[in-house]
């Protein structure tokens, strides 16, 4: 006595077609979870200046008595917006951070003034023919807050792929 066993597959073209459109997805969109970390860690930067530091939790030193004396000078003059406040002379730094992407799987975090790393790692800088030293002021850092950030970011843009994607 023989049996015939028929097995019959149905849905691989759309498998298929799913598969295609996730592989797209994953592969051309990856720039939209990359540049909405960017602008939310934007955003963490802008806070840590508001809050001096804290939010990398290095609160800032604050000026000695001659930068404050040449910041006070500097605002009678109409050259400083502040008079105490670390990193804030002209707001240029603070105004200078911005956010680009090359390609579709990488985004960068800048700084348009070149000063901004000198006060970032606390470096020595000829000043007027001497050594100061300028101490370190965190402008910005990668930690577990924001690594858990970028990776809630990514988690819901893939959780988003997954839905849209599914069967």
């Amino acid at each position: 006595m023989s049996v015939n066993i028929t097995i019959k597959v149905s849905g691989i073209h759309e498998l298929l077609r799913d598969y295609g459109k996730f592989r797209f997805d994953m592969k051309e969109n990856m720039i939209v979870p990359l540049n909405e970390s960017a602008q939310e860690y934007l955003k963490v930067i802008s806070t840590n200046f508001q809050n001096q530091g804290r939010t990398f939790g290095e609160a800032w030193k604050p000026l000695s008595p001659a930068t404050i004396n040449i910041k006070r000078a500097l605002y009678k003059q109409g050259k400083s917006i502040t008079i105490t406040t670390p990193l804030v002379r002209t707001g240029q730094m603070k105004q200078g951070f911005g956010r680009s992407t090359r390609g579709k799987n990488e985004a960068y975090i800048y700084n348009t003034q070149d000063y901004s790393i000198v006060h970032q790692e606390g470096l020595t800088v000829n000043l007027n023919g001497r050594s100061v030293k300028i101490p370190r002021r965190v402008l910005a850092d990668i930690d577990d807050t924001r690594i858990n950030m970028v990776t809630r970011i990514f988690q819901k843009w893939f959780d988003g792929i997954i839905n849209k994607n599914s069967i």
